[in-house]
């Protein structure tokens, strides 16, 4: 949580308006802040810095009032100025782009009010994100971020990714799509990839052997549980779209989450969350830890998948009581992956306890159905109409 208060906080936001570039002025700084920037009903400043956007689909961020006024006026200037020219680092148009289709995405439901004002918005939002759009070879070319983490960090697991290493990628072979992480990906629409890895203390062959076992239960048999010293990860990923208008994955990691299972009913959890200052300034891949102290407002609603983005908690009186606070971001892995070892992959079981269906996969088994699912949703097909308006 970011609230303007103490000499320290003022110095990070400082930062935070130089973002994109030194001028605070600057037409992608005000962009930024623009989108990330609100006021509570108590007047006090609120700057968002997580992988959601700073509302959810039925805020009135953005849509009504004053920050609709503003973020209108700003992206026409942006528009106006060519602004989408000043800057050509492909990373910083890479993260631009993002957080914009995140936005977008967020907006576009028929079934939310005020469409016409949201149709403003999101026409410039989609100009803007088409001008400042990379060609598939400058995709190809952003940079593993995470590898550049695990060069700077002791600790992490460098070989998370590694074809045929220890850590085994996933996927859901009771589903159509093949989605291990089908909900993740649902509760941001497509805008990520997210990727399930598992990994048994004895290496890659007994992690494989134990997922063949479960592919061969018997009717109602007990689930095997895996291992005390069983890692899972968590790791999620992000999409792009080309100049073209081609939906593309990326090597770019927005958040590694990773689960240690030392206690099969208690696990230790870590993550650690992209940083736009920290990519940019080229620290630790922007890939930094998540404190068990650090609160987000927006973390809960967008991946709670309950709540359907129906509850700004902005928007809500008790964010002027004192005693309230956001959650705790490394309090949310656990309020959906509660089960003792096996059986914390919820979303697994499909309704049973019969055959848990994992199965070791390839990484495009994981990205195919994430580009397939987004092309045929709603938002898709609004952007495709708006990204061929100039």
């Amino acid at each position: 949580m970011k609230f303007l208060l103490p000499l320290v906080l003022l110095t990070w936001v400082e930062a935070r308006a130089q973002l994109f570039d030194s001028d605070p002025r600057h037409p992608w700084n005000a962009l930024h802040q623009a989108l990330n920037t609100r006021t509570t009903k108590s007047g006090e400043i609120y700057v968002h810095d997580g992988l959601e956007p700073a509302s959810v689909p039925r805020s009135k961020f953005l849509i009504e009032g004053e920050s609709h006024r503003r973020i209108v006026d700003v992206l026409d200037d942006f528009l106006a100025q060519n602004a989408d020219r000043r800057v050509t680092d492909p990373l910083k148009r890479a993260i631009m782009q993002r957080d914009l289709y995140a936005v977008f995405v967020d907006t576009a439901s028929p079934t939310l009010p005020h469409q016409a004002r949201r149709r403003e918005l999101q026409k410039r939002l989609v100009q803007v994100m088409r001008r400042i759009a990379l060609s598939g070879e400058e995709i190809e070319a952003l940079p593993d971020n995470f590898a550049a983490a695990a060069k700077a960090k002791s600790g992490l697991p460098a070989n998370l990714m590694k074809p045929n290493g220890a850590w085994v990628l996933v996927r859901n072979r009771m589903r159509s799509d093949d989605l291990a992480a089908n909900l993740h990906v649902r509760a941001t629409r497509g805008r990520s990839a997210f990727l399930i890895l598992l990994r048994l203390p004895a290496g890659r062959k007994a992690t494989l052997d134990y997922l063949k076992r479960l592919a061969v239960l018997p009717k109602h048999a007990s689930v095997p549980q895996f291992p005390v010293g069983t890692k899972v990860a968590l790791v999620r990923r992000t999409m792009l779209i080309d100049k073209t208008g081609r939906f593309r994955a990326t090597k770019l990691t927005e958040s590694i989450q990773v689960r240690v299972y030392d206690d099969l009913k208690q696990p230790t959890m870590s993550e650690i969350r992209l940083h736009r200052d920290a990519l940019f300034a080229g620290r630790s891949g922007g890939l930094l830890a998540t404190t068990e102290a650090e609160e987000s407002y927006f973390a809960l609603t967008h991946l709670g998948f309950g709540r359907d983005g129906r509850w700004d908690p902005l928007e809500q009186p008790k964010v002027h009581d004192k005693r309230f606070h956001p959650p705790f971001v490394m309090n949310s892995c656990i309020i959906c992956h509660a089960g003792p070892g096996i059986y914390g992959f919820q979303s697994m079981f499909a309704g049973h306890h019969e055959k848990l269906p994992l199965e070791a996969t390839k990484l495009e088994t994981q990205i195919r159905p994430v580009i397939e699912l987004t092309q045929k949703s709603y938002a898709w097909g609004l952007l495709q109409g708006l990204w061929e308006t100039k």
